[in-house]
């Protein structure tokens, strides 16, 4: 059983994060918005360029990175799956700080909701894959010399 727990937390970790990317982020007044539309009106409103405008670009892409974790776990390349999802953990966490950091205006507030339940599966996932990593490499077995 120890051994199924770490990815039995990473695969909830990851279930947590995608959820928490569908709760809303953003409440603007009539409508409250996901992580997806915060991105997309950020994008409109603010005419991000460089680095922020490759990192809004690149979110939608959060569950099928999450996804794509799960199925290298589930053909055995174990270490590779942790390591993507050890960063894709640190990067989503990373925007659900920055999200909870927001302060808002009279027009739009933050809503804390989807950056924690993010910020939870992300922490979920990190712990899931540095454990995984540790353990592979303690569980390593050295190679002796033949001579």
């Amino acid at each position: 059983m120890g051994q199924a727990a770490g990815p039995a937390l990473g695969l909830a970790g990851l279930v947590v994060l995608v959820v928490g990317t569908f709760l809303p982020w953003l409440d603007s007044g009539r409508a409250q918005r996901n992580s997806y539309e915060t991105g997309g009106a950020l994008k409109r409103l603010l005419g991000l360029r460089g680095l922020a405008d490759a990192a809004v670009s690149a979110w939608p892409f959060v569950a099928l990175v999450c996804a794509g974790i799960v199925a290298i776990f589930a053909v055995g390349l174990r270490r590779s799956a942790a390591s993507l999802a050890l960063l894709t953990a640190l990067a989503t966490g990373a925007v659900a700080v920055a999200a909870l950091r927001v302060d808002g205006n009279r027009f739009i507030q933050p809503v804390k909701l989807g950056p924690i339940v993010t910020l939870v599966g992300a922490t979920a996932v990190l712990v899931a894959a540095t454990l995984l990593l540790i353990s592979a490499r303690l569980l390593r077995i050295p190679r002796r010399s033949t001579i």
